[in-house]
């Protein structure tokens, strides 16, 4: 994926102080590699406004998934029909990943990088996919982009 490609961090930091943006951690790819994005982040207007939160990463179903980084497993079951695997790390960020069949329990603490599980089963219209998302507190959805490919920015002179 081009990093040229990525959503403003205004358009995609859904409700975030321009302050907090800077402060946003590099995580690792859920997939241990450059994650080739089938459907995008789109947050609508307002909370409870359709929309995509979250983004849905090619996978083959087996797949092993990786904690984007460390912290502590917040969920760990089934939700909508689905296997679904929650970590909040220690600056509040709660990443997801659905469809993933673990063996991890809520209250367990895992690495950057640690094996949490395996895709399991085919929700995406293209076969199977993990649907990776990113939530801050109060804060709200966060593009889970941002997180993999932190916006760097460069006075010119």
């Amino acid at each position: 994926m081009s990093l040229g490609a990525l959503p403003t961090a205004a358009a995609s930091l859904a409700a975030a102080p321009i302050a907090a943006q800077s402060s946003l951690p590099h995580y690792a790819s859920p997939t241990g590699n450059d994650p080739i994005v089938i459907r995008r982040f789109h947050m609508g207007e307002n909370n409870w406004n359709p929309g995509h939160r979250g983004i849905d990463i090619g996978t083959v179903d087996g797949d092993p998934i990786y904690a984007s980084s460390s912290g502590t497993v917040v969920y760990a079951g089934v939700l909508n029909d689905r296997s679904v695997v929650s970590i909040e790390d220690a600056r509040g960020i709660r990443t997801t990943y659905e469809p993933v069949d673990t063996e991890l329990s809520v209250g367990d603490v895992v690495s950057q990088g640690e094996l949490i599980g395996h895709v399991t089963g085919a929700h995406c219209i293209v076969g199977s996919c993990l649907h990776f998302g990113a939530k801050r507190g109060s804060d709200g959805y966060i593009n889970p982009l941002l997180l993999l490919y932190p916006e760097r920015i460069a006075l010119l002179a």
